[in-house]
């Protein structure tokens, strides 16, 4: 069993080489589709899934809500910037760096935090000011105080927790998973098999 080649072919092949490798040169286009999936499709599967390891606050335990989903402005707020050979993924949420690294807030000024109790409804939780609640008083409970409201003579509810500090766990949601450096490689290769830059 015998191979040829001419050497036509070879010049041809020699070409279309040297094509896929002036078009893998094009690092900010290649980057640009980097940033397009990690916006599109990789950080919004994170939040699908629930991040790697996020655990259930308790919040989301007794309201069914989603962690970090509730609303969806952090997924929706995610970005992108090429500049040069450097892809930034980001967002500009004030209170996406306490979710993606993890914090403890301390109250300012007063001595506890004020924390809206779950059972409240999500527009009074959202704009809480305990300020607004009539006939309240505090009773020590745990680390703080709960707060209670007499609503009726014989009827209280509960209102908020009085805290000195929360500790929000970290609940990573910008990385390179595996995943995703699998995705855009292969989608690079394709990219510059195809020419499409």
């Amino acid at each position: 069993m015998a191979f040829t080649i001419e050497f036509e072919n070879l010049q041809n092949l020699r070409i279309d080489l040297e094509q896929i490798s002036d078009r893998a040169k094009n690092i900010p286009a290649l980057m640009d589709a980097a940033g397009t999936y990690m916006v599109n499709t990789e950080v919004p599967l994170i939040f699908r899934d629930q991040g790697p390891g996020w655990l259930p606050t308790l919040r989301s335990t007794r309201s069914g809500g989603q962690i970090l989903r509730d609303t969806g402005a952090l997924a929706g707020s995610m970005e992108y910037t090429v500049n040069g050979n450097t892809l930034t993924v980001f967002t500009n949420l004030k209170y996406a760096p306490v979710h993606q690294y993890g914090a403890t807030i301390t109250a300012k000024g007063g001595k506890f935090l004020a924390i809206p109790d779950i059972r409240l409804p999500k527009a009074a939780q959202r704009n809480f000011d305990l300020r607004g609640y009539p006939n309240t008083f505090a009773k020590p409970s745990g680390n703080g105080d709960t707060v209670y409201q007499k609503v009726s003579k014989n009827k209280i509810k509960v209102i908020a927790y009085l805290l000195p500090s929360v500790t929000i766990k970290k609940r990573q949601f910008l990385f390179w998973s595996p995943r995703a450096l699998d995705t855009i490689v292969r989608r690079w290769a394709q990219i510059i098999a195809r020419g499409n830059i």
